[in-house]
């Protein structure tokens, strides 16, 4: 048994190595001088940062997107990067931050793809906050303008689950 331990400890070390040498590797391609990152492509940055927020990695999905929204705002991933950004700071549970986020979303981005399920996580974010009365204007809004869209059923559920008609 004590060998087996050994033998696993050994591997454990050897893995967080690798780990933290891949860490490294990753950051130091996210700094890369300013020239270079001129001549990066939007969907490159954009699936590297989607990449984080995937992986879990929410601080660096929220700084990547917001990064990217800075300097790529008319790309075509641009309403995704804005609602991936408001969805990192609700997993990591700053809802003010992505009440703001959804907002950008729905008022830039109106006939984005990402507009329905930006009005259903604000006003998810709304009720966490207990502003019952603004959630459900989301709600409804989101219903009214965007009817066939699969959040407009969530959203007629959660009415319904809020006692309202």
């Amino acid at each position: 048994l004590s060998t087996k331990l050994d033998e696993t400890n050994s591997r454990v070390a050897s893995l967080h190595r690798k780990l933290e040498d891949n860490q490294m590797q990753v950051q130091s391609l996210r700094t890369l001088p300013q020239d270079v990152t001129a001549e990066v492509e939007p969907d490159r940055v954009y699936s590297a940062t989607y990449n984080d927020y995937l992986m879990g990695n929410y601080s660096l999905a929220v700084s990547g997107f917001q990064d990217f929204l800075a300097n790529y705002p008319d790309s075509e991933y641009a309403d995704n990067a804005a609602y991936y950004l408001g969805d990192s700071y609700l997993k990591q549970g700053r809802q003010e931050l992505a009440i703001q986020a959804f907002e950008q979303v729905i008022n830039l981005y109106p006939k984005g793809d990402k507009t329905p399920v930006a009005y259903y996580k604000k006003a998810l974010a709304l009720e966490d906050l207990q502003r019952l009365d603004q959630a459900i204007d989301a709600l409804k809004k989101l219903v009214k303008l965007h009817p066939k869209s699969p959040e407009a059923e969530l959203a007629k559920q959660q009415l319904e689950n809020l006692g309202v008609q």
